[in-house]
């Protein structure tokens, strides 16, 4: 067993090459090392031929987890977007803790915290490139309904049409009308800001806005009404601690595909834009230049009334962060002030 294992971490070195084995007994490995980052238990595996990554479900839920590997499979086989190849997957298992998959690892590339430390062309490159991504995710499949993206098992309805026959995901709780699905995320959001009602999220510091965000919010439910949007498989996790970018800007991989699901192209772009430019203010020259790299990159048709939608999608992205503010920045006083002006300001 490598160096590195701790009392928290919840598997052994056994029972991580147990699971390797599993998956495929011909590789033979050599160390097992624990990365500490993400919620779930991620180890790096050193075999006599190659090096790999072995991902279980600790965190996440099983139907939520059990997508991963089958997006991964799906997107490696169908798409030129980098992802780590998959190597296999268990969905259940009577002696071994199941959910679990291996993947291959990649070398080149590290995630960021944030695009901070990345210089003028290589944040460009890298939007550039989100851009490009989505554009061939959108083009993939064709789908019937919105909604996460589960393990068809665990689905009801498919209401899918993928290229591979096997790719064995659906919808879970879809909608028909990305508009019905739109308004119940943000009807979702704005309760847990209503300073009436109780929230075990929120900690009360934005309910002075809850009035203006519900007026807000029935605008933008009406902008996205007004048409119907192409149905598209969206990675809404689209943020730097989820890609492996080089020191260029350019994206080595995109890691964590548990949260994909169909979408709307100006919405999933949106928040693509948010997760790049860090949440930066709405004119600032930082947002301005990843917003036309990112949209450079799309090489796909966009409709006549794309930037109103762009902007509701925008709008949708601000009230999470405040929902979980305390969860996710603390005591954060410029980050509180940032998100406080850009809810109003768009």
């Amino acid at each position: 067993m490598a160096e590195g294992f701790g009392a928290d971490d919840p598997f052994s070195g056994s029972v991580v090459r147990e699971m390797v084995a599993e998956i495929d007994p011909g590789i033979r490995v050599r160390d097992v090392t624990p990365i500490v980052d993400g919620t779930d238990a991620v180890y790096r595996v050193d075999a006599e031929d190659g090096r790999f990554v072995l991902k279980a479900a600790v965190f996440v839920d099983p139907p939520r987890f059990r997508v991963e590997p089958r997006m991964l499979a799906l997107v490696d086989e169908h798409t030129d977007v980098p992802v780590p190849t998959p190597v296999g997957f268990v969905d259940d298992h009577d002696d071994l803790p199941a959910p679990f998959f291996l993947m291959e690892y990649v070398p080149d590339g590290r995630p960021y915290e944030n695009t901070d430390g990345l210089d003028t062309d290589a944040l460009s490159r890298t939007a550039r490139d989100a851009g490009r991504i989505h554009a061939e995710l959108h083009s993939v499949g064709s789908f019937d309904a919105f909604g996460s993206v589960r393990p068809a098992r665990d689905c009801d309805r498919t209401a899918l049409s993928l290229p591979s026959s096997d790719a064995g995901v659906g919808v879970v709780d879809p909608y028909d009308s990305w508009s019905d699905c739109f308004a119940d995320m943000l009807e979702a959001s704005l309760a847990e800001l209503d300073p009436e009602t109780p929230s075990e999220v929120t900690d009360g510091r934005f309910a002075d806005l809850h009035g203006y965000l519900e007026t807000r919010a029935e605008s933008a439910v009406e902008t996205v009404r007004a048409g119907d949007p192409e149905p598209v498989l969206a990675h809404v996790d689209y943020r730097p601690g989820n890609l492996l970018l080089r020191e260029n800007g350019d994206t080595a991989a995109v890691l964590d595909w548990g949260n994909v699901r169909v979408s709307s192209p100006a919405y999933c772009l949106a928040n693509t834009e948010q997760y790049l430019c860090g949440r930066a203010p709405l004119e600032s020259d930082r947002r301005e230049r990843i917003h036309d790299a990112l949209l450079s990159g799309y090489d796909r048709p966009l409709p006549d009334d794309f930037d109103a939608r762009y902007r509701a999608g925008l709008f949708a992205t601000a009230l999470a962060p405040l929902v979980w503010f305390d969860h996710w920045y603390g005591d954060d006083a410029e980050m509180e002030n940032r998100l406080r002006e850009f809810a109003v300001a768009v």
